[in-house]
């Protein structure tokens, strides 16, 4: 998957609701037609993008405040 991309997908998600933005693994896999190895990568890249977009972003496991 390219950059291009992925960018796109994350901006369709964020225009849905900016607040949340939710990726499951399945999503990954079925949705993006992506292969057994590719999810991590994909994760890694969204998180890069949206990190760089002034986002926080938490994996399954972490703990977070969500107003209040």
């Amino acid at each position: 998957m390219a950059i291009q991309e992925i960018t796109e997908y994350l901006d369709k998600k964020i225009n849905k609701d900016e607040n949340i933005l939710k990726i499951t693994f399945s999503e990954a896999r079925i949705k993006l037609n992506l292969s057994e190895d590719e999810p991590q990568e994909f994760l890694k890249l969204c998180k890069t993008r949206l990190e760089n977009l002034v986002s926080q972003v938490f994996f399954t496991g972490s703990r977070y405040m969500y107003q209040g």
